[in-house]
Order: structure tokens, then C-alpha cells, then sequence
């Protein structure tokens, strides 16, 4: 009788702990980077999306965000190098992005396909996801 106990114990904890957790948990979360043109993430760069998402891009670039149409504010004061959105295999092309104050518009790899924008130094730039 006991090893039928377990047997039912062991069988019914998944579906126990499937039911475990946050009501809020985020089924459309997704991460892309921010990268130079050699792919290298772009470190602590601060960024604060629609969705709640914000933070500081990790040594990898990376910057989560809710796939179901968040905008993201990037502070790219300091930066100078061309950026790059990119996900896990190439460039994100097709994004919209504002940056201020320079004013400077577009669409990310509007030009070459390579997830690129334009920005000027200390620029806060605005992309839709």
C-alpha cells in the first residue's frame, strides 16, 4: 500500500507545482541585444519599456521585453559606436525608432539589414518591439 502512495505522490507533485507561482507570469517575454558591429553586447545601458521591463543591458546586450508591442527607452548618453538590435542569430530589421533630442528617426536596418540605427551621442532613443 505504501509504494501505491508514493506511486500517486510522485505522479500528482508536477501537476501540483504546475499550479505554483505568480498569476502574473509573463507567457510573452522575450530578450533581444544591443550590440556593436562586431556582435559584442553593449553593457549597462539603461532601458525602461511600456510593458514595465527596465533594467541595465547585461554584459551580453541583453534587455527583456513583452513581445506583445512594447516600446523601450534607451539612455545611450556616452555612447558613440554604431548599435545594432539584434536577437540570438542576426540583426532585428523593421523596428521603429525616435531619438531625442537630435530628432533622428527610422527604421531599424532600414538601409543595410543588419538591425542598425542611427542615433546621436546622448541620445535617448525610443524602439517599438
Amino acid at each position: 500500500m505504501k509504494k501505491f502512495q508514493w506511486l500517486v505522490f510522485a505522479i500528482g507533485i508536477p501537476f501540483f507545482m504546475a499550479g505554483c507561482g505568480s498569476s502574473s507570469t509573463r507567457s510573452s517575454y522575450d530578450v533581444y541585444y544591443l550590440t556593436d558591429d562586431m556582435g559584442n553586447g553593449i553593457e549597462n545601458i539603461a532601458y525602461t519599456c511600456d510593458s514595465g521591463e527596465e533594467g541595465y543591458t547585461d554584459s551580453h546586450g541583453a534587455f527583456g521585453f513583452d513581445v506583445a508591442g512594447d516600446s523601450c527607452l534607451f539612455d545611450l548618453a556616452g555612447e558613440s559606436e554604431d548599435l545594432y538590435i539584434m536577437d540570438e542569430f542576426s540583426g532585428i530589421n523593421g523596428l521603429e525608432y525616435l531619438c531625442s533630442p537630435s530628432g533622428i528617426s527610422g527604421v531599424t536596418g532600414d538601409f543595410f539589414g543588419d538591425g542598425s540605427f542611427d542615433y546621436e551621442v546622448d541620445d535617448i532613443c525610443r524602439i517599438d518591439l
